[in-house]
C-alpha cells in the first residue's frame, strides 16, 4: 500500500487540511464505504462547527474593538 493510503498519513493530513484530505478518504482501497461516509460526515459537521465558531469570534472581537474605540 502506497504511503499516502496509511493510517498515520491520513490522520495526521485530517488534522493539518480538514476537508482536503477527502477525496485521498475516497480513493483509499481497502477503506469501507460506510466508514468513508462516517468520516466524510464528521469532517463536514467539524468544519461547518469550526467554520461557525470563528465567525462568532470575529463578530465579539469586532464588537470589542467597537467598544474599546469609544473610550
Amino acid at each position: 500500500m502506497p504511503w499516502y493510503y496509511r493510517t498515520t498519513f491520513i490522520v495526521l493530513m485530517l488534522a493539518s487540511v480538514g476537508p482536503f484530505v477527502l477525496p485521498l478518504i475516497w480513493l483509499h482501497p481497502q477503506m469501507k464505504t460506510v466508514t468513508k461516509y462516517l468520516i466524510t460526515a464528521l469532517v463536514i459537521i467539524l468544519t461547518v462547527a469550526l467554520t461557525f465558531g470563528t465567525m462568532e469570534s470575529l463578530r465579539v472581537l469586532k464588537e470589542f474593538y467597537r467598544m474599546l474605540g469609544k473610550m
